[in-house]
């Protein structure tokens, strides 16, 4: 049985991940904008793979510095929804997708990921 490296992950991997994006985006402009987060997803329901907290964060990153705020936001989630708690700069992260993006409710999501930040820095004493 094939059993994931326990250590961080292999530098290669985000920039796999970045390169199918690329790949797909030049080949097949007109399909899912989004390979990298599928790879992820389907990635993370094998049975030998181990969350890496590391290789989401920098793939919520780059969805960020795309412009793909609900992506990085759903990464986020992922996070979180694995017991991990974010760092701040992974609050940081999707505070600035936030307010790069144009929507009508990105500024007060902003505003209220910026809140939970501070709280969960309240609460863990920090």
């Amino acid at each position: 049985m094939l059993r994931a490296p326990v250590h961080s992950p292999n530098p290669f991997l985000p920039r796999f991940l970045h390169h199918l994006h690329q790949s797909d985006q030049q080949n097949h402009p007109h399909h899912s904008p989004y390979p990298s987060i599928q790879v992820f997803k389907w990635m993370s329901q094998q049975q030998w793979f181990r969350f890496d907290f590391s290789l989401a964060t920098k793939l919520a990153d780059y969805m960020g510095k795309e412009g793909k705020h609900a992506k990085c936001r759903e990464l986020f989630n992922d996070i979180i929804n694995q017991g991990r708690v974010p760092f701040e700069s992974t609050f940081n992260i999707l505070i600035v997708a936030y307010l790069s993006a144009s929507g009508e409710d990105c500024l007060q999501e902003a505003c209220d990921m910026y809140q939970q930040m501070i709280q969960r820095r309240e609460l863990s004493g920090s």
